[in-house]
């Protein structure tokens, strides 16, 4: 029996639950292959002991940059923009890999591996729930290259006051000599402070994790 068979025995409609089998069976990560090839990685990028934001999630060397989303892609521009930053790294795969500490009664943890230049169209064509984590509405994901030299941290779980609402937000780390490269291709123009949010309104802990 394949690791997502629980996933799709709960999917009731049939297309659908055919799209999402067709979208496993190329994308899926195996836990043995997570475990051998891209665990090592997962630990030398993440502090794997952390549970979720607002704890530090990244290692000492790796330079927080906040990005003002908590999707993983917001849209097909923001899918070519981080292709051509995995380009410039060197990357030529990449992984989701739902965060296990925070489960939800009744769903498996999701794992994914992609080819670094995945179309838009292909990325999200698992459907409502192949592609679920794409949009990331309320699941926290780790997602990293092979590369090992940078991370993102998506959380649907912690969000920030903002405007009389709330938004969820998204944390890279990059390594220090990768910075000037992110800003350029990455960075997020809009600022906390653009956005109206005083320092002062975020939670202590993320202040000191994350406000350098």
């Amino acid at each position: 029996m394949t690791e997502y068979q629980d996933i799709l025995v709960e999917i009731y409609d049939v297309e659908e639950r055919q799209r999402c089998r067709a979208y496993f069976e190329k994308y899926w990560l195996a836990e043995k292959d997570f475990r051998s090839l891209w665990l090592p990685i997962m630990e030398r990028v993440f502090r794997t002991e952390a549970r979720c934001l607002p704890e530090s999630m990244f290692s000492q060397s790796y330079l927080p940059k906040l990005r003002t989303n908590g999707e993983i892609f917001h849209g097909e521009n923001d899918l070519l923009a981080f292709e051509r930053w995995m380009n410039t790294v060197g990357d030529s795969q990449f992984v989701v890999i739902e965060n296990e500490k925070i489960r939800y009664e009744g769903w498996l943890p999701v794992r994914y591996r992609y080819p670094s230049d995945i179309s838009w169209p292909e990325i999200i064509s698992g459907g409502s729930i192949g592609s679920e984590h794409v949009g990331n509405g309320f699941k926290d994901y780790f997602v990293f290259g092979n590369s090992g030299r940078w991370g993102l941290y998506v959380s649907g779980t912690f969000s920030i006051k903002w405007d009389n609402g709330w938004f969820e937000i998204g944390i890279y780390g990059v390594a220090e000599d990768l910075v000037e490269t992110y800003d350029s291709l990455l960075g997020d123009v809009r600022s906390l402070s653009e956005l109206g949010i005083l320092e002062s309104d975020l939670p202590q802990a993320f202040r000191r994790n994350y406000l350098l």
